[in-house]
């Protein structure tokens, strides 16, 4: 009997852990279009900046002045170090684009996800961890008390904890969605 209930709280306990891991995908996915957003705006200085030492390394190879003594002129080390920080630049951009990669796969998995629940289930859903909405807001705006409204959450919560797959890495993310048939 000891045996049972040990293995029933078991779980229990990685229900809870499954439904944390899956509330806490959930406010990254909630956040993903901010990141993207952010992101994008990062990528634009990169860009900006990777012009801009374009433009250095282009201006500074037109003078042609020769190096004295065997030693590189200013000009050369001004061109070699605007071709490092083009190299750093583009280096930073794609991982930036990789992580952005990744978020936009985490949105669609979770968005494809939210079409499988109830409507009122996935409207709590984005409300919750799209738009930050506290309960009572939520209670109001579907028309539910807000302890049935918390109560439809932890369901649909639930609901997507099936169909992912907590193992594996995806891009920066300790955590990878798989949907499962």
């Amino acid at each position: 009997m000891g045996e049972i209930l040990r293995q029933v709280e078991t779980l229990e306990c990685v229900s809870k852990e499954r439904i944390d891991k899956t509330r806490d995908l959930l406010a990254i996915w909630g956040r993903s279009l901010v990141y993207i957003y952010e992101k994008e705006r990062e990528l634009a200085s990169l860009q900006e900046a990777i012009d801009e030492a374009y433009d250095t390394a282009g201006v500074s190879r037109l003078d042609l002045a020769p190096a004295r003594s065997g030693k590189s002129s200013p000009v050369e080390r001004a061109v070699v170090l605007a071709q490092k920080r083009i190299a750093e630049y583009n280096a930073h951009a794609a991982v930036i684009q990789s992580e952005v990669s990744a978020r936009l796969r985490l949105k669609e998995a979770i968005d494809e996800l939210l079409l499988m629940l109830k409507p009122n289930k996935a409207e709590i859903i984005r409300l919750k961890y799209m738009h930050g909405q506290n309960w009572e807001y939520i209670a109001l705006t579907v028309n539910y008390s807000e302890s049935r409204v918390q109560h439809l959450e932890l369901e649909a919560v639930r609901e997507i904890s099936r169909y992912i797959n907590f193992g594996e890495k995806i891009a920066g993310f300790s955590r990878k969605i798989v949907l499962q048939p």
